[in-house]
C-alpha cells in the first residue's frame, strides 16, 4: 500500500484504525517529538457503541381499570425503569416496540433533552409504536424515513429507518426498527414472511445506496429460526446472538434465540450479546432487554492491505539501549528506518515487570484487577490462568483472531509462558459465539522450546512453511543477561547484539517469503533496563521507557509516533495513563493487532479501545 495522500480530517480519521493496525505506537527515534502537528489532525477510529432492542409492553396493556395485564405497573412507572436499564447498560441507540402514544409522549417529555426519537409523537399513534431513539451526544440524525411493514391482519404500518452519524468518528449507519406481527389475532405466518422479505430488501437497498454505511435492524420479530434463516439468506447480515449462513447457502441458527433480535450488515462486528431477563427487566416488560456491543471499523481499516501480524516482545529492551548502542542493533535500527517507531513508549503505569506487561499487550487491559484489569502482577507462572487472576474471562488477541477463523501462534522459551498457553488452551479458552465454531483452543501453535535461539529458529521455519495469521513471540535472553551482569557490560551488550540477530533471522523469513509481503511487524520492549546507581525515580523511568517499532503496508518510513498521533503527549519522564492522554503505552499493541486484522477492539480492553493509535501519514 502506498503512503496516503493528503486528505480531509474525516478521511484521515478513517485511516486511524488502520494506522494503528498496521504499525502500532511509533515515536520519533531518540525520543524527539518531531514536527509539531495539530491535535485536530488525529485520525478517527472505530465507532464503538451499545445498541438495544426492547418491547416496552404497550400502555394499552397495563394502564387503566380494563387493562388486561394486571400484574404489571402502569406504563409511566415502567418507562422510568426502562430508562434506568438503558443507563446502566450505557446504551446509545435503541429500537422500541409497543411504544404506545402515552409512552412516546412521556419519553419525549422526560428525556427529550438527552434522547432524540423518531417517529415518537411526530406522526401520530401508529408510527410511534415502533420508534427508534438515540443519545444525541453520541449520534446525530442525517435522514429520517419510514417503510410500510405488514402488521396484524396484514395492515401495513409505517416503521422507521434512520441514517445516523456517529459524532466521535463521523461514521454513518442506518438503523431500522420493526415489529413483525404475532399470532394473537390469527395466524400471521404469511405476514411475517412478507415483513422479512421487505426488511431484507430494504437492507440490501440501503447497502447499495450508501456503501460503507452498515445497516442495523432491531425488532420483535415474533419468530426465532423462522426469522433468522430467511433473513440471512436474503441479506448479508450477522446477528448479535450468533449463528450464520453456511457456505452452501444453508443456515445455522444461534444456540439460544429470542423472538427479539439485533442484526447488522458485515461492516459492523458484534463483540457482545446479552438477553437480559433480570428482576428489573421483568418489572418493566414481558420481553427481554436485548443489548449488543457494535463496532464499525474505519473505512481505511476495512480496505487495509495487511493480512498477517507478527508481534515480538523483548524483555529488557529499553529505549535508551537502542539510542546508545546503535552499533549492536543494526536490525532494529533498520526497522526504525523502514517504518514508524519510538524509543519512548511506556510500560503499564502499575508495574515494569515483564509478565504483566506481556499480558497487557495481549489483552489491552490495565493490570489492576480492582479496575477491570487482568490481575497478573507477578513475574512467574502461578499455575492458574489470567482468567482466575482477573476474576473473569479475559479476552485476548488470540480470542478474536481464532474466533474469526484465523490461525494463531505463540512462541516463548521462558517457563512462565506456561501461563499464557494454559489461559487460552482448550480447557480454559472461551466459546466462539460468532460464525462457525472454531473451538476453545485459541492458540493453534504453542511449542515448548529451550531458549531464545530455538524460538527464533522455530518462528522463522514456521513463517516460511505454514505462517499463522497472528504470530506472537517473546524473547527473554536480554533481560536474563542484565540480571547476571552490569548495565552496558560486555555480556549485556553481547546479549543485545544476539537479540538483534535473532530478530533479524525472523525478519529475514518475512522478507524472503512472498506470502508474507503484507505482514505487519511490531517489536516492543516489555520492560526497560536501568543502570547501577540510578535513583529509584530514575530507575523506574528507565524501566518504563521502551521502544515500539512497527513496519507494514502503508506505514511511512522513518516517521515518529508522536508526530502521527498529535493527541499523544511526548514526555521524557512521564508514564502512560489509561485515559488516553500522555505517552503511548505498549498495551496499545493489542488493539493495534485487531485493527490490522480487520477485527473489532478486544472486549474488556482499556487501552486504544477505539483503535485510534495512528501509524499512517497525517498528510
Amino acid at each position: 500500500m502506498n503512503p496516503l495522500p493528503r486528505a480531509s480530517s474525516r478521511l484521515r480519521g478513517a485511516c486511524l484504525v488502520l494506522a494503528t493496525a498496521l504499525l502500532g505506537p511509533a515515536l520519533v527515534v531518540g525520543g524527539a517529538s518531531g514536527a509539531a502537528a495539530d491535535p485536530g489532525d488525529q485520525p478517527r477510529g472505530t465507532a464503538v457503541f451499545q445498541i438495544a432492542s426492547f418491547n416496552l409492553l404497550g400502555a394499552g396493556h397495563t394502564d387503566g381499570p380494563k387493562a388486561p395485564r394486571k400484574k404489571f405497573k402502569n406504563s409511566k412507572v415502567r418507562l422510568g425503569i426502562t430508562k434506568r436499564i438503558i443507563d446502566a447498560r450505557s446504551v446509545d441507540v435503541v429500537g422500541f416496540q409497543e411504544m404506545h402514544y402515552p409512552q412516546a409522549q412521556q419519553w419525549t417529555a422526560n428525556f427529550g433533552d438527552e434522547w432524540a426519537t423518531f417517529p415518537g409523537t411526530r406522526r401520530g399513534a401508529d408510527p410511534g409504536r415502533f420508534s427508534l431513539s438515540w443519545n444525541k451526544s453520541v449520534f446525530e440524525a442525517v435522514k429520517l424515513q419510514t417503510i410500510k411493514i405488514p402488521y396484524f391482519k396484514g395492515q401495513e404500518l409505517p416503521m422507521p429507518y434512520v441514517l445516523l452519524r456517529h459524532r466521535g468518528t463521523g461514521q454513518e449507519a442506518w438503523f431500522i426498527n420493526v415489529h413483525n406481527p404475532a399470532n394473537t389475532q390469527g395466524d400471521a405466518t404469511r405476514f411475517r414472511a412478507e415483513a422479512v422479505r421487505r426488511e431484507g430488501d430494504l437492507i440490501n437497498r440501503l447497502s447499495r445506496e450508501t456503501p460503507g454505511a452498515p445497516v442495523f435492524l432491531t425488532g420483535d420479530m415474533n419468530d426465532r429460526d423462522k426469522f433468522f434463516c430467511p433473513m440471512v439468506r436474503r441479506a448479508p447480515v450477522i446477528a448479535s446472538a450468533g449463528g450464520y449462513r453456511t457456505a452452501q447457502g444453508g443456515c445455522r441458527p444461534p444456540g439460544q434465540m429470542d423472538v427479539d433480535w439485533i442484526v447488522s450488515t458485515k461492516e459492523n462486528s458484534f463483540t457482545s450479546h446479552t438477553s437480559l431477563r433480570d428482576a428489573q427487566v421483568s418489572e418493566a416488560s414481558d420481553h427481554p432487554f436485548i443489548v449488543a456491543n457494535a463496532n464499525i471499523l474505519a473505512p481505511r481499516v476495512r480496505s487495509a492491505a495487511t493480512d498477517r501480524v507478527l508481534v515480538i516482545g523483548a524483555a529488557g529492551l529499553g529505549g535508551r539501549l537502542l539510542r546508545t548502542h546503535k552499533g549492536a542493533t543494526p536490525v532494529l535500527q533498520r526497522l526504525m528506518g523502514s517504518g514508524a517507531s519510538t524509543t519512548s513508549a511506556r510500560t503499564a503505569p502499575e508495574t515494569t515487570l515483564t509478565m504483566p506487561n506481556l499480558v497487557t499487550m495481549l489483552t489491552g487491559r490495565r493490570v489492576a484487577r480492582a479496575d477491570g484489569g487482568h490481575g497478573v502482577t507477578g513475574n512467574s507462572d502461578t499455575g492458574g490462568t489470567v482468567h482466575s487472576a482477573a476474576g473473569q474471562y479475559t479476552s485476548s488477541v488470540f480470542d478474536l483472531t481464532h474466533n474469526h477463523g484465523m490461525r494463531t501462534a505463540f512462541y516463548s522459551a521462558h517457563p512462565r509462558s506456561a501461563l499464557i498457553r494454559r489461559t487460552w488452551d482448550g480447557a480454559h479458552g472461551g466459546g466462539d459465539p460468532f460464525g462457525p465454531d472454531n473451538g476453545r483452543d485459541k492458540i493453534d501453535v504453542d511449542p515448548v522450546l529451550p531458549d531464545d535461539g530455538a524460538v527464533a529458529s522455530r518462528v522463522a521455519a514456521d513463517l516460511r512453511a505454514n505462517p499463522a495469521r497472528l504470530t506472537v513471540v517473546e524473547m527473554t535472553g536480554l533481560a536474563a543477561a542484565r540480571a547476571r551482569s552490569k548495565y552496558g557490560s560486555k555480556e549485556h551488550v553481547a546479549a543485545l547484539r544476539t537479540l538483534d540477530q535473532r530478530i533479524g533471522a525472523i525478519l529475514a523469513a518475512v522478507n524472503n517469503t512472498p506470502a508474507l509481503a503484507n505482514t505487519m511487524v511490531v517489536v516492543a520492549g516489555t520492560t526497560g533496563a536501568s543502570k547501577e546507581g540510578d535513583s529509584p525515580t530514575v530507575r523506574r523511568q528507565r524501566l518504563q521507557e521502551v521502544p515500539l517499532l512497527v513496519r507494514g503496508p502503508g506505514v511511512p518510513r522513518g516517521e515518529g509516533l508522536y508526530t502521527l498521533n498529535p493527541e499523544s503527549t511526548y514526555e521524557r519522564t512521564g508514564q502512560g495513563r489509561y485515559d488516553g492522554t500522555g505517552p503511548v503505552m505498549i498495551g496499545a499493541a493489542a488493539n493495534l493487532v485487531t485493527a490490522a486484522l480487520k477485527l473489532p477492539p478486544i472486549p474488556g480492553s482499556q487501552v486504544n479501545t477505539t483503535q485510534r493509535l495512528n501509524v499512517l501519514p497525517l498528510d
